[in-house]
C-alpha cells in the first residue's frame, strides 16, 4: 500500500470570531498548493483517492491538488483526520476502503507527523504547511512502513524559469 501524507496549505490566522476549522487557505497557500498539484502530477502517483479533513484548509487543499490530479470525484472528507488522526485512525479508515492501494491523506500538525513517524518506526519527523511525506507498507501497524519520499513545497515550486 502507498499512503501520502499531505499538510495542509498555509492559512488564515486565528482571530476573533473566526473558528479554527473555518481558517481559509491565504492566497499564498492556495498559490502553494496549485503548485504542489502540478508538481503530484509531474510524479505521476495514480492515486485511487484522497481522503481530507474536514476543516476548511484542507478541504481547500484536497480540492486544489484534485483539480490537478482530475480526481475530484475521489476526494473524500474523513472527520478523524481533523485532530485525533493515528495510525490506529488510519487502519480504520483503510479498512473501509479496501480497494484503495494508493491514498494520499490531507491533515494537519501536529498528529499527521506524529503518524508518520509511527509507521516508520519512530523519529521527529515534522511536516512543513504543503510537505509531502510517502510512507509504502504491507500493514497498518507501528514500524511496518518505509518512508520512501518526504517532499517540501519548495521543491514543487521550481519551474523551468526558477532553475534559469
Amino acid at each position: 500500500m502507498w499512503l501520502g501524507f499531505l499538510r495542509h496549505g498555509i492559512a488564515e490566522d486565528l482571530r476573533p470570531g473566526l473558528s479554527d476549522a473555518d481558517r481559509d487557505l491565504t492566497p499564498e497557500g492556495r498559490a502553494e498548493m496549485a503548485r504542489v498539484g502540478r508538481g503530484l502530477l509531474a510524479l505521476d502517483l495514480r492515486l485511487d483517492m484522497i481522503l481530507t479533513s474536514p476543516l476548511k484548509r484542507a478541504v481547500e487543499t484536497a480540492d486544489i491538488v484534485a483539480r490537478s490530479l482530475k480526481l475530484q470525484e475521489r476526494v473524500v472528507i474523513n472527520d478523524q483526520l481533523a485532530y485525533d488522526f493515528s495510525w490506529r485512525a488510519l487502519q480504520g479508515m483503510v479498512e473501509r476502503y479496501p480497494r484503495a492501494q494508493r491514498v494520499l491523506l490531507v491533515g494537519h500538525e501536529p498528529t499527521l507527523s506524529a503518524t508518520v513517524s509511527a509507521m516508520i518506526g519512530g523519529g521527529s519527523l515534522k511536516l512543513k504547511k504543503g510537505s509531502l511525506a510517502v510512507v509504502k507498507t504491507e500493514s497498518i501497524a507501528p514500524g511496518a512502513g518505509e518512508l520512501t519520499m518526504l517532499v517540501p513545497p519548495s521543491v514543487f515550486g521550481l519551474s523551468a524559469e526558477d532553475r534559469g
